[in-house]
């Protein structure tokens, strides 16, 4: 085994952490989970009687309790691994950002999840660059159609998909998985949840719905009460918990700011119809104004400033052989509410990513669809 300075321990306590708040029970402990336990309890002073304890304990900073080595870069000590009983976006961003110290991805189950629509987006990819511009033009709009409808459909059933999709509703299929009494969706007697900017929620540990990521329920939902209840019937099915985390609750903000696009093209004849997930999604929207000039746009969310400018070092790819993807702005633009609980969050982004002397604009929503409404008054 690697040196446990170089953050091994700490990288198996969060996989099996993660591991272990998917499970209906605690017990059996994933296998990382209890190794760590142990290592802990052999250098701890005061470690945790009960296993409720251990959880209270991860809900702290881990600088206020770790000991067992070093904690990799690519975590700030300073933040808790769970948050109401839910593995924190903080955590959730180390998970998957590449730095894992040697951990394999397809350990953690959330990545599994999304594998069966990793290959749809691959072999749809690979199908646009190959092709002529008439088949790529098909090819973009079926693979926008299905990340749509996932996105806006978190339950579905396969009458729904078959009448959406006709013949090829196999395809959205293999994406859900069914609502049985193990899954990890909430049932309230007959029914399930669903809420506006997280989709499916999830039971906690006391059989009340919440959002598979709690901090950001918390900050755009209106309130528990915008919470729809979906009645269950029979062969009612829900995205992956996986896909929730990583396609839905993030694709509900690139949604948004679609639609709210589509009313500013409305009313400034200078902008064309926006385009979203152009060239199976090489970006998520394009812009076309009436001087010619076309504008890309990247929504990313992301708690961890750090984290997202080491996302995105290096800047976008430039297309600049692919005039259907050719860009003269580029915009990665985050939730407002990331701006305003970190201020300086897109100048930080900016920093990390090394694009402090590119034109490449960092910027919250609200700015950016401001900037938007601008260039096309300018242009009128």
């Amino acid at each position: 085994m690697k040196s446990h300075d170089e953050g091994v321990l700490f990288t198996m306590l969060v996989v099996g952490l993660e591991k272990c708040l998917r499970q209906r029970t605690p017990y059996p402990y994933p296998a990382e989970l209890q190794y760590v336990m142990n290592a802990l309890s052999l250098c701890m002073m005061d470690y945790p009687k009960t296993f409720p304890d251990l959880l209270t304990m991860f809900e702290s900073p881990v600088k206020d309790w770790w000991c067992a080595g070093d904690i990799p870069d690519s975590f700030d000590q300073r933040l808790r691994l769970i948050y109401m009983g839910q593995i924190t976006e903080a955590l959730e961003d180390f998970l998957t950002d590449g730095e894992l110290r040697g951990v394999n991805l397809k350990q953690i189950m959330l990545h599994v999840d999304n594998l069966p629509f990793r290959k749809f987006y691959e072999q749809m990819r690979a199908a646009y660059d190959q092709a002529q511009l008439d088949e790529q033009i098909a090819i973009e709009a079926e693979y926008a159609h299905v990340r749509v409808f996932l996105i806006q459909h978190p339950f579905t059933t396969p009458a729904a998909l078959r009448r959406e999709f006709g013949l090829q509703w196999e395809l959205l299929d293999k994406f859900y998985i069914s609502v049985e009494p193990d899954s990890y969706v909430c049932r309230s007697g007959d029914a399930v949840w669903d809420c506006p900017a997280c989709g499916a929620l999830k039971s906690s540990r006391d059989g009340d719905p919440i959002s598979v990521k709690p901090e950001v329920c918390q900050n755009r939902c209106p309130s528990t009460t915008a919470w729809q209840r979906v009645p269950i019937e029979p062969h009612l099915k829900v995205v992956s918990e996986g896909m929730l985390r990583r396609t839905v609750i993030p694709g509900r903000v690139e949604l948004d700011l679609y639609a709210h696009l589509q009313g500013v093209q409305t009313r400034f004849a200078t902008l064309n119809r926006p385009r979203i997930y152009p060239g199976v999604d090489a970006y998520d929207i394009q812009l076309h104004f009436g001087d010619g000039e076309a504008w890309a746009v990247d929504v990313k969310d992301y708690r961890d400033p750090i984290a997202l400018g080491r996302e995105i070092e290096g800047g976008p790819y430039r297309y600049s052989q692919d005039n259907r993807l050719y860009w003269d702005r580029f915009y990665y633009v985050v939730p407002d509410e990331r701006e305003s609980s970190y201020p300086g969050y897109c100048d930080k982004v900016r920093r990390e990513a090394g694009l402090e002397r590119t034109p490449i604009h960092i910027l919250p929503l609200s700015v950016f669809c401001r900037d938007v409404e601008k260039k096309a008054w300018e242009i009128e």
